[in-house]
């Protein structure tokens, strides 16, 4: 629960958005959060890009629902990074701002899923970094992540 708690003061404070791409199943929006570009996948289908990820990137540490793809090369960046991907609910608040509560036990998902609002949708965060940093500080570096994101799981 305080994880889910920091993630949602985090996400309130330090994040805005920049773009988004709507499919039928699913929206990708560009985020800042911890100071640097990370993407946020809302709608009923998100886990589409969750079982992706699973399949085209092998090297994963799990826990609970939180998971850290580790050594993912994107050859128009030349470098490795990791996603560090939370899946959970996202929504927005009566004044505009929005919110990401990540799931941290098969109990707590059960609970949150039985008193989603109806402006709810299932979503995850991926933030890229490299160890503790954000490693996209560019527009440009945003576009290739999220093109390299959407060649895997599109």
């Amino acid at each position: 629960m305080k994880k889910s708690i920091t993630l949602f003061v985090f996400t309130i404070f330090s994040s805005y958005f920049c773009f988004s791409q709507m499919n039928e199943d699913y929206k990708i929006t560009h985020l800042i959060a911890g100071g640097g570009h990370n993407f946020q996948i809302t709608g009923n289908q998100s886990g589409i890009m969750v079982d992706s990820l699973f399949t085209n990137l092998p090297e994963v540490k799990r826990k609970g629902y939180v998971w850290k793809f580790k050594n993912v090369y994107i050859p128009s960046l030349d470098q490795y990074v990791t996603f560090q991907v939370h899946q959970g609910v996202a929504g927005v608040e009566s004044n505009g701002r929005g919110y990401f509560n990540t799931f941290v036990s098969e109990k707590y998902k059960a609970e949150r899923l039985e008193r989603k609002k109806e402006n709810e949708k299932l979503a995850i965060i991926i933030y890229v970094k490299r160890g503790r940093n954000h490693v996209l500080k560019t527009d440009e570096e945003a576009k290739i992540v999220k093109d390299y994101l959407l060649s895997i799981c599109g």
